[in-house]
């Protein structure tokens, strides 16, 4: 039985060699041992290093990696087949030179695209509009006309404002 109290190692003799070696190897991988306030020390394993083990999987994980890059797959595709979080694919790339190719499609937007765009939503607007127009003129409330126009009330205030629509007067109180 082993216990570290105080800052004192408290161990029985046969025990004493193996958690000396122990302790050792624990600091010479870069652990550290404080004492916190006067009762209990914090080990801190921050700088131990990782197990063998640990290491031939980053060999295979770089390799699959490879194969996943090699077919063209992008950083979430990779985590996903891989079953792996980001961290870990940064740090298997930077550990083996890898290069994750971006996927993201980038368009470039021409003064032609905007002024098609803007067309083809003005064209779409056009009947919606004449209704609006009509029925705004007949003083209908914004619910009948959003309903008629097959539009959101919002669209129809944005609709008014945007092109200067003005109301009719009101038929009703309910308008």
């Amino acid at each position: 039985m082993t216990s570290i109290h105080g800052g004192y190692i408290a161990a029985k003799n046969a025990e004493r060699g193996m958690l000396a070696n122990a302790i050792e190897h624990f600091l010479q991988a870069g652990g550290a041992i404080e004492l916190a306030g006067n009762t209990k020390p914090v080990i801190s394993t921050k700088a131990v290093s990782r197990s063998v083990a640990d290491h031939s999987k980053d060999d295979l994980l770089a390799e699959r990696m490879r194969q996943q890059i090699a077919l063209g797959a992008g950083a979430s595709a990779i985590k996903v087949e891989l079953k792996i979080g980001g961290a870990t694919a940064r740090r298997i790339c930077a550990k083996y030179g890898l290069k994750i190719p971006s996927t993201r499609k980038v368009a470039v937007i021409t003064p032609a695209i905007v002024s098609a765009q803007k067309a083809w939503r003005d064209e779409q607007r056009k009947k919606p509009l004449t209704i609006i127009r009509e029925l705004a003129a007949a003083g209908s409330t914004v619910d009948e006309m959003a309903t008629a126009a097959g539009v959101s009330r919002n669209s129809v205030m944005r609709w008014m404002r945007m092109y200067s629509i003005k109301r009719g007067p009101k038929m009703s109180l309910s308008a």
